[in-house]
Parts: C-alpha cells; sequence; structure tokens
C-alpha cells in the first residue's frame, strides 16, 4: 500500500476547480472521521489541533507518539516498530496498527455512506488482521516469536 500526502494549495479562485474540490472533500473527510479515534489497539492517537498553542502543540509532538494526526497540516504520521520487541523493547507501531489504523477510518466512512466496496474492502482488512494474528500464534508456538528466526 502506498500512501500519499496530500497538499493542496490555490494561488487564485481559477485554480479552484471540481476535481480540487473533490480531493479536498475526501481530505477532509479521512481527517474528520479520525477525530473520533482516541487509541488503535494499544496505541494512543495523538491529535494536533488546529489553533492549539504553540507550546502546547511543541510538547504534544516532541514527546514519544507512534500515531499523531495533524489537523493543522492535515498529516498522519505513523513511527513503525524498528526491531523485535524482545530486543529493542516498543519504539513503534506493528503493521496490525496501521492495518487496524485504516479499517477504522474505512469504517467511518461506511457508516455516512455505506457502500458494497468500502464493506468488501473493510472485509479484506478484517481477514488481513485475522492471518497476522495467525502467524504470531503459529511463531509463539514454535517459540521464535520476537526474533529474526524463521
Amino acid at each position: 500500500m502506498t500512501w500519499k500526502r496530500t497538499k493542496i494549495t490555490f494561488k487564485n479562485k481559477g485554480d479552484w476547480n471540481d476535481n480540487n474540490q473533490k480531493r479536498w472533500k475526501r481530505m477532509w473527510g479521512i481527517m474528520k472521521t479520525l477525530k473520533d479515534i482516541k487509541y488503535v489497539n494499544w496505541v494512543k492517537v495523538t491529535q494536533l489541533e488546529k489553533g492549539m498553542p504553540r507550546d502546547e502543540w511543541k510538547k504534544l509532538r516532541d514527546d514519544e507518539k507512534f500515531i499523531v494526526v495533524n489537523h493543522e497540516t492535515k498529516t498522519i504520521s505513523v513511527k513503525i516498530q524498528t526491531d523485535p520487541v524482545s530486543e529493542v523493547g516498543i519504539n513503534g507501531c506493528q503493521i496490525d496498527e496501521l492495518i487496524e489504523l485504516s479499517r477504522l477510518i474505512l469504517s467511518k466512512f461506511n457508516e455516512n455512506v455505506p457502500c458494497k466496496f468500502n464493506e468488501n474492502a473493510i472485509k479484506h482488512l478484517e481477514g488481513a488482521l485475522e492471518e497476522l494474528d495467525n502467524r504470531r500464534k503459529d511463531r509463539e508456538n514454535r517459540g521464535v516469536e520476537g526474533s529474526y528466526d524463521v
């Protein structure tokens, strides 16, 4: 999956066309759905609000955060786990949290605008989470969970 950072700027009113308006609404919709999300699995989601006092914003940003939703810049930042937890401790999110975040966003969209394509995508994301859980259980049973061993 490729994540694309979208930034939309307009120099004059003539630049504001239907395509740009649709992109802006879609981006605003994503950010709006994230406002209610407090946790993704065990990971706390930090919300940096637009217009937040600079010192408060800087403190929140500088603390060790794994998922940050910045409403000012309309971005989502996810810090990924670098090595096995048994070797370095928890220093980021697992791929499970990234998939769960995607599932939560899509589920919120589907509440407002139900669609069979969204429902199918949600089922596939849930299937991916189930397979990753099966992998984890298999690795635990073989005694290789938390290591680079195959």
